[in-house]
């Protein structure tokens, strides 16, 4: 069974949000905010869920969005 990553904003359980990204890695995806990456999602939460883009506060996204925008 194949499955896709995609690009969303995720919020961890604890509250934080996040992007997640496909990449090469064998999870096939890293969690990131705006200083640091978690291949996986390892050692950043122990569960989160995808949100909306609208879900998300300006502040926060204008945080991220950067990481969307390829760096």
């Amino acid at each position: 069974m194949t499955t896709q990553t995609t690009t969303v904003y995720v919020q961890t359980d604890e509250g934080k949000y996040l992007i997640q990204l496909p990449d090469d890695s064998r999870f096939g995806f890293s969690l990131y905010d705006e200083d640091q990456s978690w291949e996986g999602g390892v050692g950043i939460a122990t569960g989160w869920a995808a949100v909306s883009a609208s879900s998300v506060p300006a502040k926060v996204r204008a945080k991220l969005d950067w990481i969307l925008r390829g760096g």
